[in-house]
């Protein structure tokens, strides 16, 4: 009997292990941490034979419960084992161990690409898929050179310059640097800190293609447009995304430019990839990095509704070598809207929702709570996910959402409501 061991802590779960569970057909083991383990409902705990908490969750820590696992449970055959995970920060941690016990599936060479952002721009380079100028960080030389290396960047990539980690997801800890004196200042503020990219900023429309691959050829692909990129999460704009029509003049080209990226990346894991391009204002198609794992946000609920499928699901099935055959479309088209915490503002979120569109709104924050300066896109008040069977109805619902509704009061206004 197989063993599936789960690794996952950070990224909170959108698959339904009730569904994917199966007693008796194969064992199905978790490897969290104390933040994972909280996030994690009763009924969720319940569909793991076996679930070890991991503290520190790091890669020492993974192994030697890996250790544990195989050894506890008798399992000598790693045939028969497989290690899965769907989060983002620990794709590498996963490729390291199968390496370390030999199980089969995609290794640390073959999951760089996906994770680090400049080796995935130099993959994509070489591949001559267009990819916009960037660099690393190098602090040492900043440290050394200091204003003649500011000078430098400046010259090579140009203002705005976009700084991001080259190895974090969610917008987290980004930076836009929009003259010399912002650039010095960031510079100076990341002294010895190395895992920083420096980019060309992109100006133009963000898209998103999600793949599932499974035994070599792609089974679904999904292509949507997003509402702002994501990085404008920060700067307090709503970020979500709806699909493009297959009339759309843009549709054909995403289908190659996905097929491009794959040819360059010559080996793609079976399972889901997620893929962010821009559309720049001179109408070109630029590669933003690709993921191997399934899309964040409520993109897994937004395919499900118009597919009927849930691609984390079929993700983790896609690893398990266990992906049925698709299903018919629903028939309906769908979208999704999160809106960001804005700092001096509170939340209002009794607003009444004027959609045509089915929806369900989800609140996170209290109505009439003060909010923050989000630092990445899970500093959120909610969202709303809409559907209908109406493309044109879908699409005025969601710029409604996007251009227009404001959960936000300013304080003055919170203090006279009742």
């Amino acid at each position: 009997m197989k063993t599936f061991i789960v690794l996952q802590n950070i990224v909170t779960f959108r698959a339904d292990w009730q569904r994917l569970a199966a007693p008796g057909q194969y064992a199905l083991c978790l490897l969290t941490g104390e933040q994972g383990w909280a996030n994690l409902s009763d009924a969720q705990k319940a569909c793991f034979d076996r679930i070890d908490i991991c503290h520190p969750y790091d890669q020492t820590r993974l192994e030697q419960a890996c250790r544990t696992l195989l050894q506890e449970r008798h399992l000598s055959d790693m045939d028969e084992v497989r290690i899965l995970t769907n989060d983002e920060y620990f794709l590498g941690h996963a490729a390291l161990l199968r390496e370390r016990f030999s199980i089969p599936g995609p290794d640390h060479a073959a999951i760089l690409p996906f994770i680090n952002k400049l080796r995935m721009k130099e993959v994509m380079s070489k591949g001559e898929v267009p990819v916009p100028r960037a660099v690393p960080f190098l602090p040492e030389r900043h440290e050394q050179e200091g204003e003649d290396y500011c000078r430098e960047l400046a010259e090579h990539l140009g203002f705005p310059i976009f700084a991001k980690q080259v190895d974090s997801a969610g917008s987290e800890r980004i930076a836009k640097l929009t003259d010399a004196t912002a650039l010095a200042l960031w510079c100076r503020q990341h002294a010895g800190v190395s895992n920083y990219e420096l980019d060309e900023f992109l100006d133009g429309d963000l898209y998103h293609v999600d793949a599932l691959v499974y035994r070599g050829e792609v089974r679904s692909l999904y292509l949507c447009r997003y509402s702002h990129p994501n990085a404008e999460f920060i700067n307090g704009k709503p970020v979500g995304s709806l699909p493009l029509s297959p009339e759309d003049p843009l549709h054909a080209r995403l289908v190659a430019f996905n097929h491009q990226v794959f040819r360059a990346l010559g080996q793609v894991p079976d399972g889901a990839t997620h893929l962010e391009l821009f559309h720049t204002r001179d109408d070109r198609l630029i590669f933003l990095e690709i993921a191997a794992r399934a899309p964040g946000g409520w993109i897994p609920q937004m395919h499900a509704r118009c597919s009927g499928r849930n691609i984390e699901e079929q993700h983790f099935l896609a690893q398990m070598g266990r992906l049925p055959p698709p299903d018919l479309e629903s028939g309906e088209v769908a979208a999704w809207v999160w809106y960001p915490q804005r700092p001096g503002q509170h939340a209002h979120t009794r607003h009444p929702l004027p959609l045509q569109s089915q929806h369900q709104a989800s609140w996170e924050v209290a109505h009439g709570a003060p909010l923050i300066q989000p630092q990445s896109v899970r500093d959120r008040i909610g969202g709303v996910l809409l559907w209908s069977r109406s493309r044109a109805l879908l699409e005025a619902d969601f710029r409604w959402l996007v251009e227009e509704f404001c959960p936000y009061q300013a304080a003055k206004e919170q203090e006279t409501q009742p």
